[in-house]
């Protein structure tokens, strides 16, 4: 599992944040505080924004670096 850190504050982030994990096919979980939401979810994002100090944690078998 590694950590990287994202910010979302509005719309337009989090649709290229969107096309760019599933793109990549990134796996993980945006946690930020008690929220925990997978990264592909894209509902479950915008629900939350905006997300400013939040951290993309991915699976182990996940090739982002």
């Amino acid at each position: 599992m590694k950590e990287h850190p994202v910010k979302i504050m509005n719309i337009s982030d989090l649709i290229r944040f969107n096309s760019y994990v599933r793109k990549n096919h990134i796996r993980g979980n945006v946690v930020q505080k008690s929220l925990s939401v997978k990264a592909s979810s894209v509902w479950g994002l915008a629900l939350a924004l905006p997300l400013d100090s939040a951290t993309l944690i991915t699976d182990s078998d996940c090739k982002f670096a």
